[in-house]
């Protein structure tokens, strides 16, 4: 299955921003967006308050990319328009935009569950309706370019994509702790394995949090701990199946054809894909998220020096198979989304490290230095510590261990831990 137009317009429903979280801030703000938002669901589907956003079209939100929106603004519920040709509208605008080129996309929160200022709630959630700017009915997404302190009017939004999954809510289901030396000097992969879970618990009592039941295992596999994912029981997303329940969570994976050769594809990325990787969701990053480690000037931007890695979902089962020639087929499907209740990643020793000195690239993050352990680069360098997880479905539904819901001593209803949610990945020398 390709990466579809849904995939591009769930993009919009991400304001957490697990690589990228520093929206524009230093250019003169002076253009402007205004336009209308268009919602296509029908009479009978319930409206909600809808979140337009803009995207840096050279910085994107997930999946496409990992960036957090430049500016957004929010349309209430009672604001569209009674329902002509099956259409409800209303207007919408974006204001104090630097220069620049943008994607604009809406989230329509039809469960209420959305805050884009908390990471756990900062995403559309299964139920909920999201869209973009389209340059043609074709269904094509298209980019606004300001400059010079235009106002462009016209720019309308379709909601026309009801969001059919559950954001990939997990937890650790295996140890996390990482040696850099054993990484270096042992070539066994070290993989760490994320399990689907069921989210419950409460901000307040006007802002609960439900994501789930967590898929089950389908009929408790043979072997199912041993190999590198537990497929879900597919029964819980038949409507016709007794144990049906909508809306599980669940890990998608999927390893991509998107040239429909048959055969996996390359991981996107040069450096990746010389290491013999492949393009399989979730895309996994780890990001360090011990001690600050203070901040840089670029382009006009205060930016947070960070270190950030990957972990690749069965990238050591893929390699154990090729050893005995057999192909990623032989792993797992090809070319389709498999809903799964959990995931071996292999962490690979590559970081990314963005501060004022770096020479080796430069992106929307800032310049920096890549730092692999592989090809001789000093462990010394890398911080030991704390961790942070983000799971980025196909999607673009994402999720972060650890988050609020362990900082913030949010209750536990009906069962669930919130310390689940508050582990991390720790690096050790």
């Amino acid at each position: 299955m390709r990466i579809s137009t849904l995939a591009l317009l769930m993009a919009s429903c991400e304001y957490e921003a697990p690589i990228n979280d520093n929206p524009l801030s230093a250019p003169p703000l002076l253009n402007s967006i205004e336009g209308s938002v268009v919602f296509t669901g029908g009479d009978d589907t319930p409206l909600g308050p809808t979140y337009i956003n803009a995207y840096d079209a050279n910085n994107p939100g997930p999946p496409a990319g990992t960036g957090a929106p430049v500016t957004f603004s929010s349309v209430p519920a009672g604001a569209y328009s009674g329902i002509d040709a099956g259409l409800r509208t209303a207007d919408y605008g974006l204001s104090q935009m630097p220069n620049g080129e943008y994607i604009v996309n809406a989230l329509m929160d039809v469960d209420g569950n959305f805050n884009p200022f908390v990471s756990v709630l900062a995403g559309a959630t299964c139920g909920d309706w999201v869209g973009t700017y389209l340059d043609d009915l074709g269904g094509t997404p298209a980019t606004v370019p300001l400059q010079g302190g235009v106002l462009r009017s016209g720019v309308t939004v379709f909601v026309a994509q009801p969001v059919p999954t559950q954001r990939p809510a997990f937890e650790y289901v295996s140890d996390t702790t990482i040696s850099l030396g054993e990484t270096t000097t042992n070539p066994i992969p070290r993989t760490f394995r994320l399990g689907a879970t069921t989210i419950n618990t409460a901000f307040s009592p006007e802002q609960p949090l439900f994501l789930g039941p967590s898929c089950p295992v389908f009929g408790k596999a043979v072997g199912c701990e041993t190999t590198g994912f537990c497929p879900c029981d597919p029964a819980i997303f038949s409507p016709a199946s007794p144990t049906f329940e909508p809306c599980p969570t669940a890990i998608y994976l999927q390893i991509n054809d998107l040239d429909q050769d048959g055969e996996a594809d390359p991981y996107p990325a040069p450096l990746q894909a010389a290491n013999g990787l492949l393009d399989i969701w979730p895309r996994v990053f780890l990001e360090f998220v011990g001690a600050p480690l203070g901040t840089f000037q670029f382009d006009g931007q205060i930016l947070p020096e960070r270190w950030v890695s990957e972990a690749f979902p069965l990238a050591a089962e893929i390699g154990g198979a090729a050893l005995y020639g057999q192909p990623p087929s032989a792993v797992a499907p090809i070319g389709t989304p498999v809903p799964v209740n959990d995931l071996n990643v292999t962490f690979l020793p590559v970081f990314l490290h963005y501060h004022a000195g770096g020479v080796d690239g430069v992106d929307a993050n800032g310049p920096f230095d890549v730092v692999n352990l592989l090809a001789g680069g000093s462990a010394d360098l890398v911080p030991q510590g704390a961790w942070a997880t983000t799971m980025i479905s196909f999607t673009g539904q994402t999720w972060t261990v650890p988050n609020e819901i362990s900082q913030l001593n949010l209750p536990g209803i009906d069962g669930f831990d919130p310390l689940t949610q508050g582990g991390a990945v720790v690096i050790a020398p």
